[in-house]
């Protein structure tokens, strides 16, 4: 019995403590950028968003959690297929690198909070 809370009492050491690297909150800052496209009524339409942590890596900027808001489009045919904000949690000294992506700093997402993601960290390569 001994034993098993040690081991609990690890275990949830090492489960809250933040990976090496990962910045502190108070260092983090919402990005988000616009993306809309396709034509609906198309069925050729095919436009794919593009990735919000693959947009960002290219320009060097680690990711840590991301969100997607899609948001009201006209019901009517011509209008756009698809238009969302596409929304990137990150260090907030990146943020003139997230610029050059595209993302500019933004409130969050509504109803989303960094402690109810679930975080993953994307390096910068």
């Amino acid at each position: 019995m001994r034993l098993l809370l040690l081991m609990g009492l690890a275990l949830g050491c090492a489960c809250s403590h933040p990976q090496p690297g990962t910045p502190a909150p108070r260092d983090l800052v919402w990005v988000a950028a616009h993306y809309s496209g396709g034509v609906s009524c198309q069925a050729a339409s095919g436009y794919r968003a593009p990735n919000t942590v693959e947009v960002l890596r290219q320009v060097r900027v680690a990711v840590y959690a991301t969100a997607v808001e899609q948001l009201i489009l006209p019901d009517a045919c011509g209008s756009p297929a698809y238009s969302a904000a596409h929304y990137a949690l990150i260090a907030s000294a990146d943020a003139r690198r997230a610029a050059r992506g595209g993302f500019a700093v933004r409130q969050p997402p509504s109803g989303v909070r960094v402690d109810t993601l679930q975080r993953a960290v994307f390096e910068a390569q």
